[in-house]
């Protein structure tokens, strides 16, 4: 008989432990719980803080490149260049500031021209990436005195390592003839 009675009392305290055991590990997972929403709470103070960041991606059309004709009496070469510049901001509201931290790029293109005996230097110009039906392309803006040249690049996905350029003259004598220019560019 008293084996019969102790084997029950047992049961039930071994079944206590357990389930002691068990409101352990559910006070544990709550404990965690606690200090995962403070560290939560901190990160998301943190990024109110800090707000975001922005990037610069270098574009395929950065670098050098050469016409694919080299007897052509256009453009010989040209250099495409992107420049990643700070554009961050300090704002403060009721004595409490935040910095938000962005960074913008801008465009730039160096053209040169055939002539003898040396290429001539059409300098460098800072563009735009254009956007909507014209996306892909960058346009850039010289104003040479004796003509204003309206120029465009860019690069496609189908044909790596090949650039396009088309370039729109309008001359200021209305005695001569507006044209278009339209080449193709490698990596030398």
């Amino acid at each position: 008989m008293k084996n019969v009675i102790m084997k029950p009392v047992l049961y039930i305290s071994k079944r206590n432990k357990s389930d002691a055991r068990s409101q352990d590990g559910l006070q544990a997972i709550r404990i965690r719980g606690f200090f995962l929403g403070i560290l939560m709470a901190f990160f998301v103070l943190l990024l109110s803080v800090v707000a975001h960041a922005s990037m610069c991606i270098v574009p395929p059309e950065e670098g050098s490149w050469v016409n694919n004709d080299s007897e052509t009496r256009g453009i010989t070469k040209l250099e495409f260049r992107m420049e990643c510049r700070d554009v961050s901001q300090t704002i403060c509201s009721g004595g409490i500031c935040r910095r938000i931290f962005l960074v913008e790029p801008h465009y730039f293109i160096h053209l040169f021209g055939s002539c003898h005996p040396t290429d001539c230097d059409w300098g460098e110009v800072e563009g735009e990436q254009l956007t909507g039906g014209l996306d892909g392309w960058y346009r850039f803006y010289y104003d040479q005195g004796f003509a204003k040249r309206y120029v465009y690049v860019r690069t496609y996905p189908h044909w790596p390592g090949w650039l396009r350029l088309w370039i729109s003259t309008d001359f200021t004598d209305p005695g001569r003839a507006d044209y278009v220019m339209d080449d193709w560019f490698r990596r030398p």
